[in-house]
């Protein structure tokens, strides 16, 4: 199958868009962002998130909303992220399970517990979210 923009890994991407790119192409630029980050697995936007923002506060700041634009696009991958690492975590215990099994169940008990953590941290970054226009 062949790589798309949807399927690009963020470094890729950010090989081929370099400053001079971005400057000049800063709008264009900002819609592709908007349109390729959620198309990406969670933990992927998280990363491709903090490029983009730089890129926002470095190549781009000359567009008028580009801290609000990097500052979406940032809590959405975190949003994502932290939804995603709290399901993960609850998610451990099949790693318990089995005749030659390594990994004590305490180890799934406390990375469970830990996902409630995360899920109060996940709702913080939602409310955050809510106070950018």
């Amino acid at each position: 199958m062949p790589r798309t923009w949807r399927s690009a890994c963020p470094s890729a991407v950010a090989s081929e868009l370099d400053d001079e790119f971005l400057d000049a192409h800063a709008r264009e630029s900002s819609d592709f962002f908007q349109a390729w980050l959620p198309q990406m697995s969670p933990f992927e936007q998280m990363a491709a998130a903090q490029w983009v923002g730089r890129e926002y506060l470095q190549s781009m700041v000359h567009l008028e909303d580009a801290r609000g634009s990097a500052a979406r696009l940032t809590l959405a991958a975190m949003e994502a992220a932290t939804a995603q690492l709290a399901h993960e975590l609850e998610d451990f215990w099949p790693f318990t399970d089995g005749p030659d099994t390594e990994v004590p169940v305490a180890v799934a008990d406390q990375l469970k517990d830990l996902a409630s953590t995360v899920r109060e941290v996940h709702a913080g970054i939602v409310a955050a979210s809510t106070q950018i226009a």
